[in-house]
């Protein structure tokens, strides 16, 4: 069960400022980083799968309200990355912000390109263009982004654990 409570807290508190305040802020042709995704990751190596999974759901929930046409799509893709990277945790170092960043970036990557593909047969949007102009750049800008985030994390001992 969920173990360090003050670590979901800073985290959702983290991934809602980011994506409502500082999120617009740093954002330059119209790409900005996914807190949303660097918290759901967070959560998933420092409490596992089962927390991830749950915040990546209530995440997604709240996703899906703003897109009726679409509703589930955010919270199944947020549970899916959060359930991945959370059984992966226990076969990774974590003694690196680097590896956080990299699986921020790839949960980022898989989690867009996951919604793209199920949203652009459902309502019939293009994939091609959106993936290489806007999920690329936000996945890698989310990476390099959520190395400090990792580091602080790691400062704080949130990725101690024991299974």
């Amino acid at each position: 069960m969920i173990r360090n409570t003050k670590a979901i807290t800073f985290l959702l508190l983290l991934a809602v400022l980011g994506s409502t305040v500082i999120g617009p802020l740093i954002s330059f042709n119209n790409i900005s980083p996914d807190f949303l995704m660097m918290a759901i990751v967070i959560v998933a190596l420092a409490e596992g799968a089962f927390a991830a999974t749950i915040v990546g759901f209530l995440i997604g929930i709240v996703l899906d309200i703003s897109q009726p046409e679409l509703m589930g799509l955010h919270a199944l893709c947020c549970s899916l990355a959060g359930y991945s990277i959370g059984k992966l945790r226990g076969r990774l170092i974590l003694d690196s912000a680097l590896v956080a960043g990299g699986l921020v970036a790839i949960a980022v990557l898989s989690y867009e390109m996951l919604y793209l593909l199920i949203g652009s047969g459902v309502v019939g949007n293009e994939f091609i263009r959106p993936f290489f102009t806007r999920t690329i750049p936000a996945s890698i800008y989310s990476g390099l982004l959520s190395i400090p985030v990792a580091s602080l994390c790691l400062l704080f001992g949130f990725f101690d654990y024991e299974d």
